[in-house]
């Protein structure tokens, strides 16, 4: 023996005086080809939901020109404007834009001014959206922004 190596360790004997059971020897796959089988479905659903995210949003302008923007047809210059007025303009404005508005309600507005803004909720195309009305001027120009 080499001097730098000591005896071999001796043999423990089990604690409760029977031998060790070792584990089955497996000559399958099947863990693997399992976690490649998870891995792949996993890669599509990340895949389906990224197509999803990107195409659901009627109201998504990433790859336009600007914001969504419109005009009230009867601007009561800084009066006091129905729910009702406002939500008709904003529906019509969103339905130009490709949406499908079934619901849409808006707060009266107590005058239209430039800073003075709004949240409509409604359902467009299927979803339920809550709208913000930026009004820009007192002739009822406006920016909306999906939330």
């Amino acid at each position: 023996m080499h001097p730098n190596y000591g005896p071999p360790y001796p043999a423990v004997p089990p604690a409760y005086g029977g031998p060790v059971p070792s584990a089955p020897a497996r000559g399958g796959r099947g863990l693997a080809i399992t976690g490649l089988v998870l891995s792949a479905l996993a890669l599509l659903g990340v895949i389906v939901l990224a197509v999803l995210f990107f195409s659901s949003g009627v109201l998504d302008h990433s790859g336009s020109s600007g914001p969504l923007t419109g005009q009230l047809s009867q601007a009561p210059a800084g009066a006091a404007l129905s729910g009702a007025d406002l939500a008709a303009a904003v529906s019509g404005r969103i339905q130009q834009d490709g949406g499908d508005v079934s619901r849409m309600s808006c707060p009266d507005t107590a005058g239209v001014a430039q800073g003075v803004v709004t949240v409509c909720h409604g359902v467009i195309s299927g979803s339920d959206y809550a709208i913000v009305v930026y009004f820009e001027d007192k002739q009822g120009r406006f920016t909306l922004e999906p939330l």
